[in-house]
């Protein structure tokens, strides 16, 4: 594509603006670019995608942005229900491969940014999937979503070998009386992903009041690695969630390491399983040699800096949380902690952190079953 076109004519295939069904090889992938040493710009305003590429692998795309019209801080703007920037979609039944985004620029979609995600047998996905360098911004539902689409039981993970670094994700605003929405980066049904040098801010605060969004999230995953990461002014519409990273039901032998986490209404690292009929617990996961400032400031239930918490009758078990520095200052929740380990939450070691309190009234809490540390 031309380096400073815009392609927004009215004409469409599969209501996307540019369709795709090749697939390329390891060898000699394709790949869409914009050349003439400038961005080439496809408006999606009419239109549920801006690229739509489907059951095709060794698929790259580059240096191009992609617009729609919808505003997520009026929700208006935007007559489809589904509206995305990328949309990789599998549904044959098999595993593809070699998938690249690079250095695109996102924005005003209602659904998501980049989305990937399978079919209805929810088995046969993408492995070796690279999201780099990319920018998403004023987004409705999520930023980036990797996601097959069912929940609460185990089955293989559809998803393997994900990269996402160094992108910007700002304004997932989430959508009006609408649960699990308002995520910069939301990962779920993956085995083995790094996610690295990103930056997320100023995301959620819309939604209904039962589901708060996080700025990192994750769920049903294993073998993840959080790393270099910087999260802040992640907003919850209730008292509860706004996590700046989070690892939720399902995650097992996973680390946020060398993180950044400020500023944000709930905690700034968190485990926590809900009461969803999920098979497999939370476990072996790690935070460690993270930074987590000033988190908690608008939560009743999460108003702390690093929470490990289970929803009757789940468990999380072999928690370690270890060098982290703390600095937790009472904002506007009604109390606040250092840490919260509570509930179910089993054989969680806590060890060798520097905590700061600005007060005496931000406190360490502990609400303690068997098998733990401290």
């Amino acid at each position: 594509m031309k380096g400073g076109d815009i392609f927004e004519s009215a004409s469409s295939i599969y209501d996307s603006k540019l369709w795709i069904t090749s697939s390329g090889s390891i060898d000699s992938p394709i790949v869409y670019t914009s050349y003439n040493g400038s961005r080439a710009t496809i408006k999606a305003d009419s239109n549920k995608f801006g690229i739509f590429c489907k059951n095709a692998q060794y698929v790259e795309f580059r240096s191009i942005n992609i617009t729609s019209i919808f505003n997520p801080f009026s929700q208006s703007g935007h007559s489809q229900s589904f509206s995305i920037g990328i949309y990789f979609l599998n549904d044959l039944n098999s595993t593809l491969h070699g998938i690249k985004i690079d250095s695109c620029k996102l924005s005003r979609f209602l659904e998501a940014g980049i989305q990937i995600g399978v079919g209805t047998s929810y088995v046969y996905g993408y492995e070796d999937i690279k999201i780099t360098n990319c920018r998403v911004d004023s987004i409705g539902r999520n930023g980036i979503n990797i996601a097959s689409g069912h929940s609460n039981s185990f089955s293989p993970y559809p998803f393997k070998n994900l990269l996402i670094r160094n992108c910007e994700i700002s304004r997932v605003s989430g959508l009006v009386n609408k649960p699990d929405c308002g995520d910069g980066i939301l990962i779920i049904d993956v085995d083995s992903g790094l996610v690295d040098h990103n930056l997320v801010y100023s995301c959620g605060g819309i939604g209904n009041n039962l589901s708060g969004p996080s700025s990192i999230e994750s769920a049903q995953c294993n073998n993840l690695i959080y790393q270099y990461n910087e999260t802040y002014d992640q907003k919850s519409i209730s008292t509860h969630d706004g996590h700046g990273m989070h690892f939720g039901d399902g995650v097992r032998n996973s680390l946020m390491q060398y993180n950044y986490s400020h500023d944000n209404d709930g905690p700034g690292y968190s485990c926590h399983t809900y009461g969803n009929l999920y098979s497999v617990s939370d476990s072996n996961n790690t935070i460690r040699y993270n930074l987590s400032v000033k988190n908690g400031r608008n939560s009743i239930y999460n108003a702390c800096e690093i929470s490990v918490t289970s929803a009757n009758p789940k468990t999380i078990k072999n928690i370690n949380i270890y060098n982290n520095t703390i600095c937790a200052f009472k904002q506007n929740s009604p109390e606040m902690s250092a840490f919260v380990i509570a509930r179910n939450a089993l054989n969680t070691s806590f060890r060798n952190n520097i905590i700061y309190c600005n007060d005496s009234v931000s406190y360490t809490h502990l609400t303690l079953p068997t098998n733990r540390e401290v």
